[in-house]
């Protein structure tokens, strides 16, 4: 059991290659199941509600949906060798997802009948998007973290509760479920939004009783959800500066990256040396990298020499900014002539210490 626990556990740690490859794929099949949800309540809802006799030999999307069910099988059971706590395990929200999503997918060949459910669950794996991002290295200041949170709960939420809007509407309320609500799920996200918002045109509303109690208990929910993230959402949004990007290298295209005493004389002193006509090779990018935004009067300087020029905001003390500006050409650094610096920067995957005292240093 020790050897199986950490088998399962390498298996699926985020530390390494398989690890990461496993979660990415556990994402992708979890939005294509999520797609073919989309489908069925899409067309099902004509005339068939939620639930519809059909031989499972003649169901395409039910037999794909089968086929990504045995997987997500498969590495529940990984997850649950893992899992430390496994009482602990049972209870996540994911586990739960696993619950109510696979069981049906075989109960449905058994009985010859294909029934919407609860296969929307699925749109709360759309909570592990920030994760996949960081994986991938997509991710890396904590302002986008935060925005990628932020919107992927939001929409998970959004659709999840779109989903049981349109399985309790289209259902009808028991023990007859005679009076069933033929609303598509589309119209159902559009309901949502509208009601979330505090809009509420009124050209959409839930029929049902257990349609009603549901959105009563859910506006509490969405609501304070909907009140809070997207003003934080605006404020990250707004608040990103827009020198925090990450320098675009053309193939075969060299740059430079000058950073420390960074002002406007420093700066035009050194284009007028670094690209004077006299020169034979001027043809490498320049990008500057400094921890403070440029004032008026260098914006408008950087503006003029757009073409060979470009400013990112961070520090040369941080990996993060020397990956995002590519440090792999060459540093320069500018010192005050009033101050002594010693400098420690990172450059091919090994540090250099400088000392700059009223001089240029150039690193290569």
């Amino acid at each position: 059991m020790t050897e199986a626990k950490d088998w399962a556990g390498e298996l699926i740690s985020g530390q390494t290659t398989t690890g990461r490859i496993l979660v990415v794929l556990v994402f992708i099949l979890s939005i294509a199941s999520l797609v073919i949800y989309f489908i069925d309540a899409s067309y099902y809802h004509a005339g068939e509600g939620v639930e519809h006799c059909e031989e499972w030999s003649k169901n395409i999307t039910q037999q794909i949906d089968l086929a990504f069910n045995i997987f997500f099988m498969v590495y529940f059971f990984i997850r649950l060798i893992a899992a430390s706590d496994k009482l602990w395990f049972m209870l996540e929200m994911y586990s739960f997802v696993d619950y109510f999503t696979i069981p049906p997918s075989f109960v449905s060949i058994y009985l010859d009948r294909t029934w919407i459910g609860l296969r929307f669950l699925r749109a709360l794996r759309l909570m592990t998007v920030p994760d996949i991002l960081q994986y991938l290295n997509i991710l890396k200041t904590s302002s986008s973290i935060r925005l990628a949170q932020l919107v992927s709960i939001f929409i998970s939420v959004w659709l999840t509760a779109a989903g049981i809007i349109h399985l309790l509407e289209n259902s009808g309320d028991p023990l007859d479920f005679d009076n069933p609500h033929p609303l598509p799920y589309w119209t159902c996200v559009y309901f949502l939004i509208v009601t979330m918002s505090t809009v509420g045109y009124g050209d959409v509303f839930c029929h049902t009783v257990l349609g009603r109690t549901f959105l009563v208990f859910f506006l509490l929910v969405g609501l304070a959800i909907f009140a809070s993230s997207i003003p934080e959402i605006i404020d990250l949004v707004g608040t990103r500066s827009k020198y925090g990007g990450e320098y675009k290298r053309e193939h075969g295209k060299r740059h430079i990256v000058v950073c420390g005493h960074i002002t406007y004389e420093s700066v035009s002193h050194f284009l007028k040396d670094f690209l004077h006509e006299d020169r034979e090779d001027v043809d490498v990018e320049v990008v500057f990298l400094h921890r403070k935004e440029p004032d008026l009067e260098l914006e408008g300087l950087l503006k003029r020499h757009y073409t060979t020029v470009e400013f990112f905001q961070g520090t040369m003390m941080n990996a993060v900014d020397l990956e995002r500006v590519k440090v792999s050409t060459g540093c320069q650094i500018q010192s005050n002539q009033y101050c002594f610096y010693i400098f420690l920067f990172r450059l091919h995957n090994a540090y250099f210490l400088s000392f700059a005292e009223s001089c240029i240093v150039a690193a290569w």
